[in-house]
């Protein structure tokens, strides 16, 4: 009897321990890091559950690299250069939240965006100059898709993006892609109102007989994509729905 009042005991006992157990499971994810060198050391270490994406820690340690300034950003484009993957990508989500980029720090982002870390596209972006937003759309070109970090970071870029982003698909005949068509229409259906720049000189494009009939589709696919910011040109759209 005492025995089974015992392992009752214990039982409840246990249950009772068990949110805390979970609790401290939950915030082990989140760091104290209070100087660059703590935030660093939480970058460089290798990530035990790679296959889930950024942890909590990271993140946390990269918004606090945030108030470190200019001084971050030298080490961790350093951890660009890891033999870890997972640590290349954390390096790259950091310098994607930072606002101290400089021109001169493209080289390094760029060499790692071609190898395959799509996080430093948004870093890239946040340099903001017409290079970086040219290395962002040979990217798209080279990977032509949706929902990725370069086409968010393309979008960010709003009006300073669009001329790249134009050159791109007036190339020669068979250029762009289909797949390339519809990445760039992404793209611009997310700048929401920064998109208004693009649709004259799309409809300039779509309404040139000159052009091939694929890249006039291709633009009217893409004013689709932008929508009602397009409403302006309703008229000369309408017109061109014969050609449809």
């Amino acid at each position: 009897m005492i025995r089974r009042l015992l392992k009752l005991l214990l039982l409840d006992a246990i249950i009772a321990i068990l949110p805390f157990s979970t609790s401290a499971v939950e915030n082990s994810d989140s760091p104290i890091c209070t100087s660059l060198e703590a935030c660093l050391a939480i970058l460089s270490t290798p990530a035990t559950n790679y296959d889930k994406g950024i942890s909590k820690s990271v993140q946390a340690a990269a918004t606090k690299l945030q108030s470190f300034g200019r001084p971050a950003v030298k080490p961790l484009l350093q951890l660009l250069q890891s033999t870890d993957e997972s640590v290349r990508d954390q390096a790259g989500y950091a310098l994607s939240e930072t606002k101290e980029l400089l021109p001169e720090d493209l080289p390094t982002l760029q060499k790692a965006l071609f190898f395959g870390n799509g996080w430093v596209s948004g870093a890239i972006g946040q340099i903001g100059t017409p290079e970086a937003f040219r290395a962002l759309v040979d990217d798209l070109r080279q990977n032509p898709q949706t929902h990725t970090q370069t086409t968010g970071a393309l979008a960010d870029g709003g009006r300073k993006a669009i001329p790249l982003l134009l050159e791109a698909i007036s190339c020669e005949p068979g250029c762009p892609s289909r797949e390339l068509s519809a990445a760039i229409a992404f793209v611009f259906g997310q700048m929401n109102t920064n998109a208004v720049a693009a649709v004259e000189p799309l409809v300039d494009i779509a309404q040139d007989e000159s052009k091939a009939d694929e890249l006039r589709l291709a633009t009217l696919s893409m004013l689709k994509a932008i929508g009602p910011y397009a409403k302006a040109y309703r008229e000369p759209l309408r017109l061109l729905t014969a050609f449809l």
